[in-house]
C-alpha cells in the first residue's frame, strides 16, 4: 500500500468546521463568550503549562483501549463469521454496546472498579469494540470460501496466516477503524475522565467547566481535537509504512514427504448429499502433464483441491504432500492495494524471491504496478505467476487460461513445458483450448458422473 498524498481539498474540508465554530464563538454576541484576545492569551498560557502530561495520559489510555478493542473485535469477527448460532447470540449485544452512550457504562464501572485508568480504558474499549467488530465482521462475511482455502494453503500456520492477512487483507478495515474509531475513542476517553479519573484532558475540561472558565474550556477542547486527529493520522501513517514491509515468512516447512507421486484411491465427495466424485482413483507421477476436462459443476475443482490436501475426501484416501504443491485457484485472488511483485511473492522468503522477476517478465507483467490497476486477464497472469514461483514439485492449475487470448495461452503452454522439463508434475484443468493444450500432455481425462474417462493424446 502506498502512502496517500496530501489532498488540499481535504485539508480545507477539515478547516471549515473550525472556522465556523471560531466565527460563532467570537463574533456572535454572547456575554459568556470570552473576547478573542483573552482566549489567545489563555491558550498561549495553557500551551506552556503542564497540560501535555494530561494529553499524554489521555492518549495513552485511548491507545491501550483501542488496541484492546482492535484485538478483541478482530477475534470476535473471525469467530462469529464461522459460528452462526454464536453470531445470533452475541451480535445483538455488540449492537447494543454501539447504540449506548458512554455515560451508561462509566457509572457502573466507577462503582465496581473505582476511579482511575482501568475505568477509563474499559469505557473506551466498550465504545470502540462495536466499531471494530462491525467493520471486520462485514469484511469476513463477504469473504468467499475459496479465499479462505487460499489462505489455508499458502499460510497453513495460524501465526503466519494472521501476520499475512493483517498486512494484505485487513489494512483497509484497519484504516477505517482508525479514521472512525480512534477519534470516537478519544471522545469517550474525555467523557470517562470527566467522571471517572483524577487526571487527563477530561478532568481539565471538567475543572474549567465548573469554574465557568470558557477561555480555558475552549483551549482544552481545541487541544483535544488536535490530539485526537494528530494521533489518528500518525497511526494511519504507521500502518501504511507497515504494509510496505512484506513479511520474511516462508510457508514451506523444512520437512517434506518427497513423494514421487500424488495418489487418490477410490475417493468420494459430496455437496449437500449430491455425490460429485464416486470411488475415483488417479495417480500423478512426477514429470507428468495431465489435462482434465469436463462440464461445469462436475467436480473438477473439487478433485484438484482433494489432490492438494485443501479438502478431505468423504470416502477413500489421498496420498498427498501439501507443502510440495503449487496451487492456482479458479478465481483471481489478489490484494489490490499492493504491487504485482508483492502479490506474487508474499509467501516466499528472500532467497525464493530471486525467481519472481524472471517469471513476471515471461508473463509480460510489471512487478511495480499496483494490482488494483490490472485488467481481468492481467490478474489471472499474476495468480499464475504466484503458482509458478512456488518451489513445489507438483503444479495444480485450475482454469489458468480464463480471460486470456490465444497468443498468451500459447506462450504459457511453452512456459509450462519448460517447468515439466525441470521435473515438475502438471495437473491442468480447462474446459477450453483442448486442441492447443492436448498435444503438450501425457494424459488426458474427462470427468463425468464422478468418474474419470481417458482420452487419446496426440503429442507434438
Amino acid at each position: 500500500m502506498t502512502q496517500k498524498k496530501l489532498d488540499p481539498s481535504r485539508c480545507i474540508g477539515w478547516l471549515i468546521p473550525f472556522i465556523f465554530v471560531f466565527l460563532i464563538l467570537f463574533f456572535y454576541p454572547n456575554p459568556l463568550n470570552p473576547d478573542l484576545l483573552t482566549f489567545i492569551r489563555k491558550f498561549h498560557k495553557i500551551l506552556f503549562s503542564s497540560i501535555w502530561a494530561d494529553v499524554f495520559v489521555t492518549t495513552a489510555r485511548v491507545f491501550v483501549a483501542f488496541l484492546l478493542a482492535l484485538g478483541t473485535g478482530i477475534s470476535f469477527s473471525a469467530l462469529l463469521s464461522s459460528q452462526r448460532p454464536l453470531e445470533d447470540l452475541l451480535k445483538p449485544s455488540l449492537l447494543l454496546l454501539h447504540a449506548s452512550p458512554v455515560i451508561f457504562w462509566i457509572i457502573p464501572l466507577v462503582l465496581f472498579v473505582g476511579r482511575g485508568d482501568i475505568t477509563v480504558v474499559l469505557s473506551v474499549a466498550i465504545v470502540a469494540l462495536p466499531v471494530v467488530f462491525m467493520e471486520f465482521h462485514t469484511a469476513e462475511r463477504a469473504l468467499r470460501e475459496e479465499r479462505r482455502e487460499f489462505w489455508k494453503h499458502y499460510a497453513p500456520q495460524f501465526r503466519g496466516r494472521l501476520s499475512l492477512r493483517l498486512k494484505l487483507d485487513w489494512l483497509p478495515q484497519i484504516e477505517n477503524c482508525i479514521s472512525v474509531g480512534f477519534p470516537l475513542s478519544f471522545k469517550a476517553a474525555v467523557i470517562a475522565e470527566w467522571f471517572g479519573a483524577h487526571e487527563g484532558l477530561g478532568r481539565r475540561l471538567q475543572s474549567a467547566f465548573l469554574h465557568v472558565d470558557l477561555a480555558a474550556f475552549l483551549s482544552y477542547a481545541i487541544l483535544f481535537l488536535l490530539a485526537s486527529l494528530s494521533v489518528a493520522a500518525l497511526l494511519r501513517s504507521f500502518f501504511y509504512s507497515f504494509s510496505q514491509k512484506m513479511p520474511e515468512f516462508n510457508r514451506i516447512p523444512q520437512k517434506k514427504l518427497n513423494l514421487s507421486q500424488l495418489k487418490a484411491e477410490k475417493i468420494s465427495f459430496c455437496y449437500a448429499e449430491k455425490w460429485v466424485l464416486h470411488k475415483l482413483s488417479l495417480e500423478l507421477k512426477k514429470g507428468e502433464w495431465i489435462l482434465l476436462q469436463g462440464d461445469s459443476g462436475v467436480g473438477k475443482s473439487t478433485l484438484a483441491k482433494l489432490l492438494a490436501g485443501i479438502l478431505k475426501p468423504q470416502g477413500g484416501y489421498v496420498r498427498t504432500d501439501p507443502p510440495d504443491i503449487a496451487f492456482l485457484f479458479q478465481s483471481n485472488i489478489i490484494f489490490p492495494a499492493h504491487s504485482v511483485f508483492d502479490n506474487v511473492s508474499f509467501y516466499l522468503n528472500s532467497t525464493q524471491r530471486n525467481n519472481v522477476n524472471r517469471v513476471l517478465k515471461e508473463l509480460q507483467l510489471d512487478g511495480h504496478t499496483k494490482a488494483a490497476l490490472l485488467s481481468g486477464g492481467m490478474q489471472r497472469r499474476v495468480c499464475l505467476a504466484r503458482a509458478l514461483v512456488h518451489p513445489g514439485s507438483f503444479l495444480i492449475l485450475d482454469e489458468p487460461f480464463v480471460s486470456l487470448d490465444d497468443k498468451m495461452v500459447q506462450k504459457i503452454l511453452f512456459l509450462l513445458r519448460k517447468e515439466k522439463q525441470k521435473g515438475r508434475t502438471i495437473f491442468l484443468i480447462s474446459h477450453e483450448y483442448e486442441k492447443l493444450i492436448a498435444p503438450f500432455c501425457d494424459k488426458h481425462y474427462v470427468l463425468r458422473r464422478g468418474k474419470l474417462y481417458p482420452k487419446r493424446v496426440d503429442k507434438i
